[in-house]
């Protein structure tokens, strides 16, 4: 193989049917040649391109494009006639905020007040979210507290 990229492509399907226009292309760039192995490698960011989410069922297709060293078109498994069709897990991170409380209900004119607020992931994976309490007076926020909070996956 030579040592230049390999171009991979990526392709979305929903219910078996494709969804046009939404897949990619990128390349796997070079990494190394060790005996008959040669090595590429890359980060590819495989989201829709139409900005929509990934729904359960969607499937993805995947296949490289390349040359060897003599010209000749890569062929087997993996390339266009045969694209692979790996297990696609949608793993997301998806903060709710699922109560809120202020006790006592009706406070007084000076009582301190406890706020209390439930937030839940109801992602499959971890993540992080900043709380800030913020009041506003006279037009202005101001900022009393701020809280990174870290929750994880169920």
């Amino acid at each position: 193989m030579p040592e230049t990229n390999l171009t991979i492509h990526w392709e979305f399907y929903r219910n078996g049917l494709p969804r046009l226009g939404i897949g990619g292309v990128g390349d796997l760039s070079f990494v190394s040649a060790q005996g008959e192995q040669t090595h590429y490698s890359n980060y590819i960011d495989m989201r829709p391109s139409d900005g929509e989410k990934l729904q359960t069922g969607d499937q993805i297709a995947v296949w490289i494009e390349g040359a060897d060293l003599a010209g000749n078109v890569i062929q087997g498994d993996g390339t266009e006639d045969s694209p692979r069709y790996p297990l696609l897990e949608i793993i997301e991170f998806v903060p709710e905020l699922s109560s809120w409380s202020i006790t006592p209900i009706s406070p007084e004119y000076g009582e301190s007040v406890m706020l209390e607020a439930i937030f839940v992931n109801q992602g499959l994976r971890g993540g992080s979210i900043n709380v800030t309490m913020v009041e506003q007076r006279d037009g202005d926020w101001l900022i009393h507290d701020s809280q990174t909070l870290n929750l994880t996956s169920l």
